[in-house]
């Protein structure tokens, strides 16, 4: 049984890096569609008083050249956000991201039943073997969703602050 708890805590700990890498991604992406949007709204009201400019002054030339430039750089940001689909990626890394999370719950949900002997080793490992598929699956549904090392070493960050955080709380709780 001792291997059979190593493999569950290890799904947890997988999972939740998982959560992590995910959701940093996400926020990566989503921070990048709104950066590109910005870019276009800017772009499009600049341009927009610009070509208020030159019609009302037929002499000056520059507004139409920067216009056009701006004009330019809207269209790469609209083509570029459309291409990558940021907002859609970003979402379905947030999805992904959820079910590391549920795993990850369902996991310390089976160990505490374990622990308080609500089941026994052979349900414990069978549903060990479901956890494990589930995992399996959830990485499967993920490949398509590139994450960067980036947001792996985040990840492990952010799961080794959690262990710490939780660490601190549980001596804080014995205190008392």
């Amino acid at each position: 049984m001792k291997e059979t708890i190593n493999q569950i805590e290890s799904l947890v700990r997988n999972s939740k890096i998982g959560k992590h890498k995910h959701f940093h991604s996400a926020d990566r992406k989503q921070s990048q569609s709104t950066i590109l949007a910005s870019i276009v709204i800017v772009s499009n009201s600049v341009i927009s008083v610009l070509l208020v400019l030159r019609l009302l002054s037929q002499n000056l030339v520059w507004p139409t050249y920067t216009g056009l430039c701006l004009a330019i750089v809207a269209t790469a940001c609209t083509g570029y956000q459309t291409f990558r689909r940021l907002d859609r990626t970003s979402e379905l890394h947030r999805g992904i991201g959820n079910s590391y999370l549920e795993i990850a719950y369902r996991c310390r949900l089976i160990l505490a039943q374990f622990e308080d002997g609500t089941i026994s080793d052979e349900e414990l490992s069978q549903k060990s073997a479901v956890l494990l598929d589930d995992y399996q699956a959830v990485n499967r549904a993920a490949e398509p969703l590139s994450t960067s090392k980036r947001d792996f070493e985040f990840a492990k960050s952010a799961y080794a602050n959690s262990l710490e955080s939780s660490q601190e709380v549980s001596v804080h709780s014995k205190r008392h």
